[in-house]
């Protein structure tokens, strides 16, 4: 046995172990709805055609509009109620109206206006009636043209619109009553969907795309360009887009694949509406009978401000919410999800009841009733509850001669209207009306929100350049523009200065006008020596008495000897509140050279417990630039609740405050009362109520700034929460937007913003490779010319460093220069100008060229040497098979799993809880999985992937490997993932065929997942390994198994019936709490445990207590999804409760939010079957 020695130097074998147990997850998929399902019974429903309005993806990979797992329901063909479910597939799953107008006076649209088209279109073709065009139009709509129009529609009974062909027929009969008579007469379709259906099976498995084509159709066919930004590409000069399509900004889709699935990028372009990002709907009101759309800046209580596009220019415009127009309502149906905030209702027997929307039911409205104009509560609770059966009528009428009247219904008969119009009864014979009447329940304001997207783009694009651009946004990971182009460099850290010992260095920096550097200890103690690799000692200078984090020197230092240092220590003793303090210390103009402590001049102080930034620099303008963090610990604890912050409100936004900003102070010109002054133009001087010393905010943990000396240009490395990690090119004013944002992407955009726009960052990484970024240098040195000039900056968890080059505009080239082990704390140079940088752990390092490794990593399975037999999947005797208690839902697919370790080593089992073992250096992972290629048949089972997960120099690695087609080797992915299509048989799927994507993830998406907090590994816990294997020759426990076999560095100290264990949450025989919590654990807890990176205040680990877990009765701290009284979990009330709500939907929003495409039924099912049988909360309780 050779097992490549790249992985694995040694695999121990274990010679008994026999055949192993695949272990089979069921096939579920779940097929969200388009629309809500039209009612099938009461005809005063909303849709009551007996439509299920769903779009049936035919050969989509859309998440979330996957094809239908039901079928649709049959239709009759009584003429009245298929004309009305024809209308209702022309308005809702045919998308027709997205392109067709039925309004002569309408605005021109992509397709023709199709008023009385029962009767123009037997005169559009010539020899053909109306009927043989309607279904010539509907099955093969390029074979006549309408002048004017090109060929943008997609044949009715082609994805993504896929209808039946009784269901065109019931567009036909609908499109024939606009001005022409049904015939309901059947006829013969010219397609056979059927054949269709045939012919796509025939289809070869696996659908390739060109991401190459794909960013051909971003720019230039669709344009998505001309809204959304994409670093790297610049928006063509004097591109223009079609008539009527509104240039609104869009999210910057630089790191779009970085954090979110394929699937919810195909769902974001064939439903724009779907989910629409926050901050970035196209906001409409009605003001003066004006409409106005823009996009929205600003929201509170009383007013809105929109970003409105004038002609060329953009500008702001504030409205009062109390100038919105109120409209009719004909429906008391989902009043707030239609944008409703305001209603006026009157209840028969009573005057009008005015007020705000604060709730609805299907019988009753809650209203916080005030008067509009002087807001006063006109009831003594606020809140009046009104029943919507006991409302009156209001009838709009319009007679010849232009008179329009609204009055209340008194009563109604074939001939005549009579209304109560101001309290007098007025009759109306219907022979003077020339419009209406219209019904309406009631009077609203509401702000409608819209993507700004057009949302029949996907009819636009061929299959080929749909996936093409599906293909093109997939690569775009955040990577900044030139990141592939320019030098290749890679390096490596060297141990340096190693000749006398350090504790915890974390700021190392050259001492002006000497051969000494100096560096500091996270203790407080700052030290001095000689650079010089040989220096066997570091004198002592100073000892602070705090947490001490930077320092610099005055610009004057060799005269003055001003030392600046930034530490942290407590107050008074209290260590429950602590301070940042700026001070100045002189050091000694003559020699020795010494530092008095009692030199120490406190500049500048603040309270922080955390997040302390921990830097300070002298500008090119002579002024002291201080970064200060938002002083919480580890999270946010508004959102994660976690205990330690003596302040539980972020202070990001509020210039009231220090934290979270960096300061700019002249400490050469102090004022009266303070020992430094503010320079004339700080960007807040003016500003009432802000800190005059702020320079930029927004900021959640400035670590490490620099300054460029040949540009000036200020760099900034700033820690984030959950998600990215952020470096910033930093600018006088700039609000970096945190916590309203984190980064560039959305975290809590319910805080009030600061009073100046937010910017971007420079650049950001995802937290799948950086999850601590601590700035760095500028490097002017000679050892590598290819970096002179560039910002060099690194990652503390992961080790991995970047360059970037910038232009002052934009970054030009960026990418990463080594990938280490080390605790990167900061960076410093040398007198030399070289590069050193500051292990927290192992002291101080250089970098070196790496050389050219001569041992690649195994670039198909078969060399990885784990398999006797690769094409029947056959091990290698030395992995050791395993199991899960509670296995990951992996979109229907089988899983395979196994260990491989290296030689003669062992793991560490922790066995109190649900944290991952530790393994040695060399150990794989692995996992095979496989779907069926005909849904329900283990015959046709097909190898997609095998994955690895490597533990390489202490850090662990993820690799895919890709299987071919004919199942007899697989190959390595690219480190930047890539996604392929199956076509399977499935009989509950329209034409009894369905795609399927399957997304190989980046290198750097496995690490989102297999994070820190999780201990790296998710299924090897003791309680997902303490259950029974089958080896084939044996079952028997599994703890017990590998304790037999000596894996275990110490032998188990007990049974294994004795150490918790997870259940399987899809055995009904399993107690129905344990299954649930059991999901929640292996599907939600490695981000939701602390500083696992789930940004919300509820913890899911299986060995928490229920009632710690911050769910139960909780409300959510971020969106609520329109649903009232929202809770995570809502006992007794499952559609309350957004834990169930994310669970049971796919796409946008959907948990987990990576790793899948398909929804687990079975698991929201439980969800649902668990939250209902608790013990039910008031809907008003509150915690």
């Amino acid at each position: 046995m050779r097992i490549s020695s790249y992985l694995f130097p040694l695999v121990r074998c274990h010679t008994f172990l026999g055949s192993f147990f695949a272990f089979s997850a069921s096939v579920i998929l779940m097929l969200a709805p388009y629309g809500e399902a039209l009612a099938d019974a009461n005809p005063s429903d909303v849709n009551p055609y007996g439509i299920d309005q769903r779009v049936p993806w035919e050969t989509s990979r859309v998440v979330g509009v996957p094809d239908a797992t039901d079928n649709l329901p049959t239709l009759t063909r009584e003429p009245e109620r298929f004309v009305e479910a024809g209308k209702a597939i022309f308005n809702g799953q045919g998308s027709c109206y997205s392109c067709h107008t039925l309004n002569p006076s309408a605005p021109p649209s992509r397709g023709p206006d199709l008023t009385d088209i029962g009767a123009g279109a037997a005169t559009r073709k010539p020899g053909m009636d109306a009927k043989a065009y309607l279904i010539e139009s509907l099955y093969d709509p390029a074979a006549f043209l309408v002048h004017g129009y090109g060929k943008t529609m997609t044949p009715a009974w082609k994805p993504p619109i896929s209808l039946s062909n009784l269901e065109i027929e019931a567009v036909i009969a609908f499109l024939q009553s606009q001005g022409g008579e049904v015939d309901l007469t059947p006829f013969e379709p010219p397609v056979d969907i059927q054949t269709v259906a045939r012919e796509m099976e025939a289809r070869p498995l696996v659908h390739a795309a060109n991401a190459e084509r794909g960013a051909e159709v971003f720019v230039n066919v669709v344009k998505c360009i001309a809204c959304h930004d994409v670093s790297g590409i610049e928006k063509p000069e004097g591109q223009t887009l079609d008539d009527g399509v509104e240039v609104f900004p869009g999210p910057d889709l630089t790191g779009i694949a970085a954090l979110n699935t394929i699937g919810y990028i195909e769902e974001s372009i064939l439903k724009p509406n779907a989910e629409i990002v926050r901050g970035y709907g196209v906001v409409s009101v009605v003001t003066g009978g004006t409409v106005l759309e823009g996009t929205l800046i600003s929201q509170d209580t009383e007013k809105i401000v929109l970003g409105i596009n004038e002609s060329t220019e953009a500008t702001e415009r504030m409205l009062l919410l109390s100038e919105i127009d109120p409209e009719p309502i004909e429906v008391l149906t989902d009043l707030a999800e239609k944008g409703y905030f305001w209603i006026e209702v009157t209840p028969n027997n009573s005057e009008p009841i005015r007020g705000d929307l604060v709730r609805e039911d299907e019988e009753t409205l809650t209203l916080k009733v005030e008067d509009s104009r002087n807001g006063v509560e006109t009831s003594p609770e606020g809140m009046q509850t009104i029943s919507k059966s006991n409302l009156k009528t209001y009838v709009t009428v319009i007679l010849f001669g232009s008179e329009s009247l609204i009055g209340t219904l008194v009563s109604e008969n074939e001939n005549q209207i009579i209304l109560d119009i101001n309290g007098v009864s007025r009759t109306i014979d219907k022979f003077d009306i020339d419009e209406g009447p219209i019904y309406s329940r009631a009077f609203g304001k509401r702000i409608s929100v819209k993507s700004a997207m057009p949302d029949n783009y996907a009819q636009l694009l061929s299959v080929d350049d749909h996936y093409n651009l599906l293909a093109f946004l997939s690569t775009l990971t955040g990577k900044t523009a030139g990141s592939e182009s320019g030098p290749t460099i890679s390096l490596r850290p060297k141990k340096t200065f190693t000749k006398f010992p350090l504790n915890q260095p974390v700021y190392i920096e050259p001492e002006p006008g000497t051969d000494q550097l100096l560096v500091i200890e996270l203790g407080g103690k700052i030290r001095r020596f000689k650079d010089d690799l040989e220096t066997k000692n570091a004198e002592f200078l100073i000892d602070t008495g705090r947490e001490t984090y930077g320092l610099t020197f005055h610009p004057n230092y060799e005269e003055n000897g001003y030392l600046y240092v930034v530490s942290n220590g407590p107050i008074g003793g209290k260590v429950t509140e602590t301070r940042n303090y700026v001070s100045r210390f002189t050091v000694d103009r003559q020699p020795p050279y010494g530092c008095d402590p009692n030199s120490e001049l406190i500049l500048l102080e603040w309270l922080s417990n955390n997040h302390n930034g921990g830097d300070l620099a002298f500008g090119p303008d002579g002024y002291l630039y201080i970064p200060a963090g938002d002083g919480a610990m580890d999270s946010d604890t508004n959102l994660t609740g976690l205990p330690g912050s003596y302040d539980r409100d972020p202070k990001g936004q509020d210039l009231s405050n220090l934290p979270g900003t960096i300061m700019r102070i002249d400490v050469d010109r102090p004022e009266a009362g303070r020992p430094y002054s503010i320079p004339n133009d700080n960007p807040f001087i003016h500003l009432e109520g802000a800190r005059p010393e702020i320079w930029v905010y927004g900021i959640r943990n400035p670590w490490r700034i620099t300054f460029d000396r040949e540009t000036g240009h200020l760099w900034a490395g700033n820690v984030g929460q959950d998600r990215w990690e952020m470096i910033h090119l930093v600018r006088r004013g700039d609000n970096y937007g945190w916590s309203l944002y984190e980064g560039s992407h959305p975290f809590f955009l319910n805080r009030k913003q600061g009073p100046t726009p937010i910017v971007k960052p420079t650049v950001e990484h995802p937290h799948s490779e950086a999850r601590s970024i601590t700035g760095g240098i500028v490097y002017y040195g000679s050892k590598f010319p290819e970096l002179r000039g560039a910002y060099v900056y690194g990652d503390y968890a992961t080790g991995k460093m970047w360059a970037l080059r910038h232009d002052g505009e934009k970054p030009i080239w960026h990418r990463e220069i080594a990938d280490t082990t080390l605790q990167i704390v900061s960076f410093g140079i040398d007198h030399n100008d070289e590069m050193l940088i500051v292990d927290l752990a192992r002291g101080i390092y250089q970098l070196e060229r790496k050389p050219e490794s001569t041992e690649k990593f195994p670039t198909r399975l078969s060399e990885t040497g784990m398999f006797t037999s690769v094409k029947e999947h056959q091990t290698d005797p030395g992995l050791i098979p395993y199991s899960v208690n509670a296995p990951l839902w992996a979109d229907g697919a089988h899983v395979e799993r196994f260990i491989a370790l290296p030689g003669d080593s062992q793991i560490k089992m922790s066995a109190a809880d649900g944290v991952g073992w530790s393994f040695p250096d060399g150990t794989a992972l692995i996992q095979t999985f496989a779907l069926d290629l005909e849904a329900g048949n283990p015959t046709s089972r097909h190898r997609v992937e095998t994955r690895l997960l490597t533990r390489q120099q202490g850090e662990w690695v993820g690799y895919s490997y890709i299987w071919n087609d004919e199942q007899t080797d697989a190959t390595l992915v690219d480190a930047a993932g890539t996604d392929r299509g199956f076509t399977i048989q499935d009989s509950s799927a329209p034409q009894g065929i369905r795609e399927q994507s399957w997304h190989y993830p980046s290198r750097e998406k496995c690490m989102e997942c297999h994070s820190r907090a999780a201990n790296y590994v998710l299924g090897l816990t003791t309680i997902q390994m303490n259950k029974v294997h089958n080896y084939g020759a044996v079952s028997d426990n599994q703890l017990r198994t590998l304790n037999h076999i000596g894996v275990f560095e110490k032998p188990l100290s007990k049974s294994p019936e004795e150490y918790p264990n997870l259940v399987d949450p899809y055995n009904p025989n399993e107690p129905l709490e344990a299954r649930a919590r059991s999901y929640l654990h292996a599907a939600c807890a490695n981000c939701h445990v602390h500083t696992g990176g789930g940004n919300a205040r509820i913890v899911l680990d299986f060995t928490t207590k229920l009632d710690k877990t911050y769910s139960v009765g909780f409300q959510p701290q971020h969106d609520t999804y329109g649903i009232p009284d929202a809770m995570l979990i809502a006992p007794g009330d499952p559609e309350r409760s957004i834990l169930y709500q994310r669970v049971a939907q796919q796409g946008k929003g959907q948990m987990p939010p990576i790793a899948t495409s398909q929804q687990d039924l079975q698991a929201a099912q439980l969800l649902y079957d668990w939250i209902t049988q608790m013990k039910s909360t008031p809907k008003n309780e509150r915690h």
